[in-house]
């Protein structure tokens, strides 16, 4: 059995208790407050917390729209950028912080359902854990957090000249992978990342850096267990890989 968690921003309420059973697709938590989110920008463009103000192309007061570019740094290796994730006003950027606030256009209800089926094992105001039967990978090491969506395979080795739009929003699975290549992944929209050859340096600088996006290196025999188009779940806190 595989522990998964499921993180709660604030704000929601919890719709489940623990040892109850769940299935795929069920409301774990809901919340019909106005929806705002944080984002840290420094850590995603990889620059100092109070370096950021001058790579915004937005401003509190400004309207943005869901998938519309907040921030962007250029430089010789390319440029990266951070996305807004939802449409709505910029309603703050803490400079010295280096957070930057959007308050959601609309009030609506927003739901967060279970991607397994399993049984509730703990519940606190950060997350719930789900006990699921589903297969699981166990990583050798890791950075950032957690991750859910479908992988898109790059191949025996991520090339940088070839890394293009179409990994946004999508979990990158590469057989290698060096530190510039990577962070103009993230940078460019992948939301994780599995990989089999990626330098254990590289991984403590990201977590250094507290950069969220969960990337996680596996053995060399488990890559073939992946494939373009399946849904996971990184969980890179505890170096796993939940298949869907």
């Amino acid at each position: 059995m595989t522990s998964l968690p499921i993180l709660l921003p604030d704000g929601f309420q919890i719709k489940v208790k623990s040892g109850e059973k769940v299935s795929a697709g069920q409301v774990l938590a809901e919340s019909e407050k106005s929806l705002a989110v944080s984002v840290s920008l420094g850590p995603n463009l990889g620059i100092k917390k109070n370096k950021v103000k001058k790579y915004l192309k937005k401003y509190p007061g400004d309207s943005v729209s869901a998938g519309e570019v907040i921030a962007e740094v250029k430089g010789v290796f390319g440029k990266k950028t951070v996305t807004s994730k939802i449409s709505g006003i910029v309603s703050k950027f803490d400079e010295e912080a280096g957070e930057f606030y959007i308050l959601a256009s609309s009030s609506q209800s927003q739901t967060i359902h279970s991607p397994v089926d399993g049984v509730v094992e703990e519940v606190d105001d950060r997350k719930i854990t789900v006990k699921t039967e589903r297969e699981s990978i166990l990583g050798i090491n890791s950075s950032g957090d957690i991750a859910e969506g479908e992988v898109i395979s790059a191949g025996e080795k991520l090339d940088y000249q070839e890394i293009n739009s179409k990994i946004r929003g999508k979990i990158l699975l590469a057989g290698g992978v060096d530190r510039d290549t990577l962070a103009k992944a993230i940078g460019m929209g992948a939301i994780g990342v599995i990989v089999r050859d990626v330098p254990d340096s590289v991984l403590e600088t990201f977590s250094e850096r507290k950069i969220p996006t969960p990337v996680i290196k596996i053995k060399g025999e488990d890559i073939s267990k992946f494939e373009s188009g399946q849904k996971v779940i990184l969980d890179a806190s505890k170096k796993l890989i939940v298949k869907l």
